[in-house]
């Protein structure tokens, strides 16, 4: 960071958030970070990836996708380890409208940094638009989501089986596409 600040570069930074690391804290201290260091621009995603049996990063029993629309990053399709979908999707919610709040869009009018606010205040809409339609989203998993995991929030043993697998090769689909 020191090097990036001593050339006044302000480099947007991307968070993927959901890793079986991550925790409610984790997350928060996440946005902190960038709001320290003044940063211009963040840009916050849940970690995702593609139905399949070689899935990098979720494995394909933790994923729950009733609708392929959702799977654009910015949507929570699978069951996170150490907190409910639920609560992950509202903690990235919470993330982008802290980080492009209101409260961050004044803290640069007194220092003169007009163009900053605006540029601010254009993307807290940008976050909005997105913030309206994940709202929604997150009270999906909230429906399916309370018999795997604890009091603390942590996912249980046996991990929750994917009610919707997205995954075409699962449908059977990829065989009726090449014909094989």
């Amino acid at each position: 960071m020191a090097t990036l600040r001593s050339h006044d570069l302000n480099v947007p930074r991307p968070f993927v958030i959901g890793s079986d690391s991550n925790t409610v804290q984790s997350t928060r201290n996440n946005i902190a970070f960038p709001i320290e260091e003044d940063r211009a621009f963040v840009a916050v995603y849940s970690l995702s990836s593609y139905p399949g049996h070689n899935a990098a990063t979720i494995p394909i029993n933790r994923f729950f996708v009733p609708n392929l629309g959702r799977m654009n990053g910015t949507s929570v399709i699978f069951v996170p380890n150490n907190m409910k979908p639920s609560t992950l999707q509202r903690e990235i919610n919470d993330a982008c409208k802290k980080f492009y709040g209101p409260k961050q869009i004044l803290r640069r009018i007194p220092h003169g940094q007009f163009w900053a606010a605006l540029r601010r205040a254009a993307n807290y809409c940008w976050v909005w638009e997105i913030r309206k339609s994940t709202s929604k989203w997150a009270d999906y998993p909230a429906t399916v989501e309370g018999k795997h995991y604890g009091a603390n929030e942590r996912l249980g043993e046996g991990i929750h089986p994917a009610q919707f697998l997205a995954s075409s090769q699962d449908a059977g689909i990829d065989d009726a596409v090449t014909g094989r």
